[in-house]
């Protein structure tokens, strides 16, 4: 009920580039709209009218349990440090262990640029 695109349909773009947590929030109370929300991956479904107040229990509960994923989405990339795996597009990326540690190690940089001897020191 969005101007210009349903919300499911939003939900289904935004899982296509990004694994962040997503809870709708809609006028929508039939047990299939929450089954088809849950099935497209959305991580939680509050109805309309609810209290400001639950939907920051809900925010906080999601943004601690998705920081403790260890996994990294960038774009289509997503890298997973618990597993060690790397896919783009949902196919998977065969990195030897010192690739991954080299792509972990950029990763957790935030950005900043890396001398070759820190990089080095890593990767050893």
């Amino acid at each position: 009920m969005l101007p210009g695109l349903d919300g499911v349909s939003l939900l289904q773009e935004v899982r296509k580039k990004s694994q962040t947590p997503i809870i709708m929030t809609t006028a929508k109370s039939q047990l299939e709209d929450k089954q088809e929300s849950f099935d497209l991956g959305a991580d939680d479904y509050l109805v309309k009218p609810f209290a400001l107040e639950e939907l920051t229990m809900r925010i906080k509960a999601l943004v601690k349990r998705s920081e403790s994923r260890d996994i990294y989405q960038i774009d289509d990339l997503q890298v997973d440090l618990e597993n060690k795996t790397v896919t783009r597009t949902g196919e998977d990326i065969h990195l030897t262990m010192k690739e991954f540690l080299i792509l972990t190690y950029l990763l957790e940089s935030n950005g900043h640029a890396v001398s070759r001897s820190d990089l080095l020191e890593f990767v050893r």
